[in-house]
């Protein structure tokens, strides 16, 4: 009867020996995914990182661009003032002749 209960006690222990060994493989599998998921996870990131990049400088460009239009815009008001008081000027001289 000995035999019996020892014989017994080993089949029990291989069968959870089957067990932790199937446990294992199913989290080695879940590890493996889990790094696959974090490897795509910090590619989608990097490329967010460069499309944001890119839209920074981009919208760098677009003040450098606004700062221009504004100057511009300026000296082409002074130049307008100018030529209004020449316009008077040559107005108030014919105006005179006359």
């Amino acid at each position: 009867m000995a035999i019996e209960t020892i014989s017994g006690t080993i089949n029990r222990m291989a069968e959870l020996a089957t067990r932790v060994a199937g446990a294992i493989d199913e989290q080695s599998s879940s590890a493996r995914e889990i790094g696959r998921n974090a490897g795509q996870a910090a590619r989608g990131t990097s490329a967010i990182s460069e499309s944001l990049d890119a839209i920074a400088r981009a919208a760098s460009s677009s003040r450098t661009d606004v700062d221009e239009v504004v100057a511009a815009s300026r000296h082409l008001s002074e130049q307008a003032t100018k030529l209004r008081a020449e316009v008077e000027r040559f107005l108030q001289g014919v105006r005179s002749a006359a």
